[in-house]
């Protein structure tokens, strides 16, 4: 009970204590500090230079009280126009958002930190509002402009859920999806397993430049090939996963026909794309989603054995290198000659 009764003390003089900075605040300019009124003034205007945040204090019912930050150009908002009016009626957009945070923070007297957005200068900025009680009847806001944390977060998300090479999602994004898609309402759910014939032999041949080459075309035709509601993903290597819910197996078919009909439109020139393609359904619950999996991979793999398609593009890829080779052979005989 001691140790309660200490506690609330010791928030109700800091409260009192950053009220009596606030107060010393009136003597200066609502957005700028001029040097040389009084050491609290002098002191203020070096830690406003400081702290590139702004500062507002507000009443209970919102009305801005005071403005403050290190230069105008800070405030993000027109200070005559804030002044002595409601949070609310200043912005509808955030105004509400604002005002429950203010009430919030009062009733709880604690901090309440809420993160919003502010399209400035035909850009979309972000920032962080920390809103703190003081005594009964006022709430000091300190926002903080976190736009550049906000990139970093969202760069880190992408490159948590995409293939760096193809822009495509990687496979943790896929198998997360598949199990959100492993539900009644989306059966038929079909699967598409596609591998990128002769990947190994371009690798090894002709270099993993050009492999990686074929890996991104070939990324582009599936991807251009699907609806919007499809998922692809880069499976592993050199093979792709295509998820297709509320899909029967006929319609998937047809997916893989688009497919490796725009695998035969891209010629010898560079390098023709080639990809081994099979499909498979889940249309009843009882069904495991790791079997119409394996389904999927070995039907990929029987007709890899047995396309057309796959022998005329290893045939492509070898003329390829034996000719590399033989440029190469001819180089170096001019070379030594």
């Amino acid at each position: 009970m001691n140790r309660e009764r200490s506690k609330k003390h010791a928030e109700k003089m800091d409260c009192q204590r950053l009220d009596g900075k606030l107060n010393h605040m009136d003597s200066c300019t609502q957005h700028s500090f001029r040097p040389g009124v009084s050491t609290d003034a002098e002191e203020l205007e070096a830690v406003f230079q400081a702290i590139p945040d702004l500062f507002i204090r507000f009443s209970a019912d919102g009305t801005h009280q005071e403005l403050m930050a290190d230069r105008s150009s800070n405030l993000y908002l027109n200070i005559e126009e804030a002044l002595g009016k409601k949070v609310v009626d200043v912005s509808k957009r955030l105004g509400p958002q604002f005002q429950q945070a203010i009430e919030q923070a009062l009733q709880e007297r604690s901090l309440v930190v809420i993160e919003y957005p502010m399209l400035i200068d035909g850009e979309m900025r972000f920032f962080e509002g920390r809103f703190f009680p003081l005594l009964d009847d006022q709430v000091v806001m300190v926002a903080r402009n976190i736009t550049e944390r906000k990139q970093t977060e969202e760069r880190l998300k992408y490159l948590s859920f995409h293939d760096l090479m193809t822009g495509l999602y990687n496979r943790s994004f896929c198998e997360e999806e598949l199990s959100r898609f492993d539900v009644k309402r989306q059966l038929p759910l079909s699967i598409i397993i596609g591998d990128i014939d002769g990947l190994k032999l371009v690798n090894d041949t002709l270099g993993h430049q050009e492999g990686d080459s074929l890996i991104v075309a070939g990324a582009k035709i599936m991807q251009a090939s699907c609806r919007t509601e499809d998922l692809v993903c880069r499976w592993g290597g050199d093979e792709f996963a295509i998820l297709l819910p509320r899909t029967e197996n006929d319609d998937a078919k047809k997916i893989c026909d688009r497919i490796s009909n725009a695998c035969a439109g891209t010629g010898a020139d560079p390098l023709p794309v080639s990809i081994s393609l099979g499909v498979a359904t889940k249309s009843g619950q009882d069904q495991d989603i790791e079997d119409v999996l394996r389904e999927a991979e070995d039907m990929m793999y029987w007709n890899k054995l047995n396309s057309k398609s796959t022998r005329f593009s290893f045939d492509t890829y070898l003329q390829r290198a034996l000719a590399l080779e033989h440029t190469r052979r001819i180089q170096d005989h001019c070379l030594y000659e």
